[in-house]
This record gives structure tokens, C-alpha cells and sequence, in this order.
């Protein structure tokens, strides 16, 4: 199977196209783009301090609302938040049923030692349930986790309205934080999921997975200094990823060591990809992903990665290694009610011609 030179971006990926030196267009689009590019961005810590400071409200208990997964990143963002920005916020971590326990305890920890607020997010199970069972099942070229994370996201802007705090601050990786904007095709993937799931005779979970997506437009996304203005005109929040800002390093190794040692952050004992704090249900998502379309969620993100410097391709490649635990994949498949019979208990990147990866 053919892979860009550059980033990991296979033949099968949507769009994709590559020329005579084996780069795919995306490469070469961010090149252009890059050379181009005038952004009306911040040009330090300090000046982006300013403007967080300008426009919360005083009268609020939270400035921020802060999304914590667990990891590293998330973690890391959440502490910077509080050491170095000097900001009040509400912290959300989310339980789907399948977190790992080692993310949850990591959290409380953190939210304890820096004397923050913090809310834990149950999840509607047999709503998730149904969610991970149909696009399993399904032929859509749509990663779950994809799915899952826009329902987290979309849980930001819920619990921000619910608590007037006008900005949301997640630490997403610049990867992911490039993918979120692209409005159309969320809208795309929400219209495929709920014709499908009317099709399998559901027509409670279409109804209940459409409604979600009404806070949609209760938020902007950060391009630019002006969208801080602009969202208060507008009566939306704002929403912030962390590492969009050059300062703001995605440095895993170096975050890692600092977090282990000042509050006793630990790494999960296994996730995808490597270093990540996803929860259970990312093996049988990546899976489903890789029969499908021969690349992954992530595989998309870490191409992003690697075209803004953060990750090395070889880096990107280790990280994304897809070696599920023995019987997890039959094991979380049963637990859908999925037919589990054509799985198999051990699976290798080979068995979706990516050996070519290497």
C-alpha cells in the first residue's frame, strides 16, 4: 500500500494524492500554506495572559473551563492553566464506562493538588453502548472515536453554558486541534449516522445522537486575537486548544518527567496510540478502523503532527503500533453484542497491509 514520504497518510485516505517524489498533496498544501501564512496569533505567553485576563468575567466563580482526560497533555494544559496563567477553572473528565482507572485517579489527583473544582461526566452507557455497536458493525467510513471524542467535545460547551464561563481550554494536540474545525464534515458524518441508525430501526438513538450536536453553534473556535472580541459579540464561547500556540510545547517526554515528579502522574499500563490515555474501547475502534479504511483516527492527526514539527515520522510510526492486549478485541466486541466470531484474539499491522508503514 502506498504512504506518503513525508507523513503516514496511506493510498486509501480521502483526497489523497501524491507526486513524483511519493508526497501527498496535505504535505504539500501545508508547505504552501506555511510560506504564506500571516496569522494574527499571540507572540508569547505573556501577551496571551493578557487576553485570557481582559475577557473573563470577575463576577464568575471559573474563568475557564478545562477538559482533563487523564493524560499527559490534557494534564499538563490543566496545570499550566493554573500555575502560569494564574486562571480559575471547572474541570471535566469524562466517564464512559471504559476509562482506565490509572487516567480517573490521575485527575483527581492533579484537581486535589491544585485545589480545583472538578466534575465527573457519567455517560448515558446504553446511548455509548449502541454508539461504539453501530459503527463497529457498520461499513462507514467513520472513525468512532472520532464520534466519541465529538460528544465529548460537544459536552465542553454544554457544562460552559450550563456555568456561564465563557472560554474552554483543551488540550488538544495541533493535530487534533486542526481536525476540529471542519464543520462541514462533522455535519457530513452526523447526517451518515443518523441515516444509518434509522435504517437498523432505531430511530430513538438517531433522534437522541442529532440532538446533541445542537451546541454546535454555541461556539468559535481561536484563529486569531479578534475571535476573543468576536465571541463576546456574538454571545458564544470560545474555545481554545492549548497547543494551537508555538509556546506551549507538545513536549510528551519532558511533560511527563515534570508531572510524575510533582504530583505522581502516572502512565496508563497500555492505550493507543503510545503514551495516550484512551480509554478501553480504542482497541476495538482501531480495529474497526483499520479493516475499513486501512488507517485510523489517529493516523490523521499524527500526519498533522509531523507536517508542524512536533513529531519525527519514525515517531509518529512507534507511537501508533497497533498491538491490542490477547482476547481484549473478542472480549469488548461480546460486551457490545457484537458477533465476535471472525475476530481474531492477536492482531499485527500486517493483517491490514500497513507493514509498509515500516
Amino acid at each position: 500500500m502506498k504512504v506518503c514520504k513525508k507523513c503516514l497518510l496511506p493510498e486509501t485516505f480521502s483526497g489523497i494524492k501524491f507526486d513524483e517524489n511519493g508526497v501527498c498533496n496535505f504535505c504539500n498544501e501545508y508547505t504552501e500554506k506555511k510560506k504564506n501564512e500571516t496569522t494574527n496569533i499571540f507572540k508569547d505567553e505573556e501577551e496571551l495572559s493578557e487576553y485570557l485576563h481582559k475577557y473573563v468575567n470577575k463576577e464568575n466563580k471559573y474563568d475557564v473551563l478545562v477538559a482533563v482526560s487523564g493524560g499527559i497533555d490534557s494534564c499538563n494544559a490543566l496545570v499550566d492553566i493554573v500555575k502560569k496563567y494564574k486562571l480559575k477553572p471547572l474541570v471535566y473528565h469524562n466517564e464512559d464506562g471504559h476509562v482506565n482507572k490509572v487516567a480517573s485517579s490521575n485527575v483527581k489527583k492533579i484537581c486535589k493538588a491544585l485545589d480545583v473544582d472538578l466534575i465527573i461526566w457519567q455517560h448515558d452507557m446504553e446511548f455509548m453502548r449502541k454508539l461504539f455497536k453501530y459503527m463497529n458493525e457498520s461499513d462507514l467510513h467513520i472513525s468512532t472515536c472520532n464520534l466519541c471524542g465529538t460528544i465529548l467535545y460537544l459536552n465542553n460547551i454544554e457544562l460552559a453554558t450550563k456555568f456561564n464561563i465563557p472560554i474552554i481550554i483543551n488540550g488538544f494536540s495541533k493535530g487534533a486541534a486542526s481536525m476540529i474545525g471542519d464543520r462541514k464534515t462533522f455535519y457530513d458524518i452526523v447526517d451518515s449516522v443518523v441515516k444509518y441508525s434509522i435504517n437498523e430501526g432505531d430511530k430513538k438513538f438517531a433522534k437522541e445522537f442529532y440532538k446533541k450536536f445542537d451546541n454546535m453553534d454555541k461556539h468559535i473556535i481561536f484563529r486569531c486575537k479578534d475571535d476573543f472580541l468576536r465571541s463576546r459579540e456574538l454571545k458564544k464561547h470560545l474555545f481554545i486548544p492549548y497547543y494551537v500556540f508555538k509556546f506551549n510545547k507538545l513536549d510528551k517526554i519532558h511533560n511527563i518527567k515534570k508531572l510524575s515528579e510533582e504530583f505522581g502522574w502516572e502512565a496508563m499500563p497500555t492505550s493507543y496510540p503510545g503514551k495516550s490515555s484512551n480509554c478501553d474501547m480504542i482497541w476495538i475502534n482501531t480495529y474497526s478502523d483499520l479493516k475499513k479504511m486501512h488507517y485510523t483516527y489517529f493516523t490523521e492527526e499524527y500526519s498533522q503532527l509531523i507536517r508542524e514539527g512536533e513529531f519525527t515520522r519514525e515517531q509518529a510510526w512507534n507511537d501508533l503500533r497497533f498491538t491490542p492486549p490477547k482476547g481484549m478485541l473478542k472480549n469488548t466486541a461480546e460486551h457490545l453484542g457484537m458477533d465476535s466470531s471472525n475476530i481474531p484474539d492477536e492482531v499485527c499491522l500486517d493483517c491490514f497491509g500497513l507493514e509498509c508503514y515500516e
